[in-house]
């Protein structure tokens, strides 16, 4: 894609704009369909794209909020509260708060 269509596209793009985000964002779209698209089309879809991400993980009821591969938490809608786990020599252990 050329800097220019790239530039009209995050004009219009309504999301996280941090390089990785927007990597993510863009290999959700066909390459076929990115290259069809003026940048502002492309930038709409990009839009889409992260929309329904959001929708969709607002959908589940939960969202893991801190996590390492240690330790981690997670918000869960139907307890009104969260669930945090630890992992420590193997073993895992969770408790609720």
């Amino acid at each position: 894609m050329n800097s220019r269509k790239f530039r009209n596209a995050m004009a219009v793009y309504q999301g996280f704009a941090g390089h990785e985000t927007v990597r993510a964002v863009l290999a959700q779209i066909p390459g076929e369909l990115a290259s069809r698209l003026t940048g502002e089309e492309l930038g709409m879809v990009m839009t889409a794209v992260t929309r329904a991400h959001h929708a969709g993980r607002a959908s589940t009821g939960a969202e893991v909020y801190d996590a390492s591969p240690v330790d981690g938490a997670a918000w869960i809608d139907a307890l009104g509260g969260s669930v945090n786990w630890r992992k420590d020599g193997g073993c895992l252990s969770c408790r609720a708060s």
